[in-house]
């Protein structure tokens, strides 16, 4: 079970294990510093035990509302799904967790989900956010291209004389 994206170890630890938490936007108050604010995505949590380990498999699905587009800078939402697999690993060593291997003490009883979360929504969404086609403001793109400064190609007489020896 989770509490507060707590995930109890000891739940898990038994055996298989699924749970479904939903990532709105309150969710994103602890991260004053993120540009996202509104969401709607749910996080599906699966485990199994390995041996002595645990397999931890997250998939999250959704919308990230509110983003402003690259181009012309108007509101746009944008569709997330990502899943990514984790391996927890007990250790009394004080080890650093990695992409895929989340080092968890043998007596700890909690793991905290909040900033792993944080961590993959933020990698779902793409670099270059902006609408699809004919969907941006015409009036920003009409902008755009005003005042975009066209570069002249300015080149270097150095490097012409070198292109005239040879012709």
């Amino acid at each position: 079970m989770y509490n507060n994206y707590q995930l109890s170890l000891n739940d898990i630890s038994k055996g298989d294990f699924l749970q479904k938490i939903n990532i709105k936007d309150s969710f994103f108050e602890d991260f004053s510093y993120s540009e996202i604010k509104y969401t709607n995505i749910t996080a599906t949590i699966k485990s199994e035990k390995i041996g002595k380990e645990l397999s931890l498999s997250i998939e999250l699905d959704g919308w990230v509302n509110n983003l402003l587009c690259d181009l012309c800078a108007g509101d746009l939402s944008i569709k997330i799904f990502s899943k990514t697999n984790f391996i927890l690993k007990y250790t009394a060593q004080k080890l650093e967790s990695n992409d895929e291997i989340i080092y968890v003490k043998p007596n700890q009883n909690k793991l905290s989900l909040k900033h792993l979360l944080f961590e993959l929504v933020i990698l779902s969404i793409p670099n270059k956010r902006q609408h699809n086609n004919n969907e941006c403001s015409n009036e920003m793109v009409e902008l755009i291209k005003k005042y975009k400064k066209k570069e002249k190609k300015v080149s270097d007489p150095r490097w012409d004389a070198l292109k005239k020896l040879k012709e």
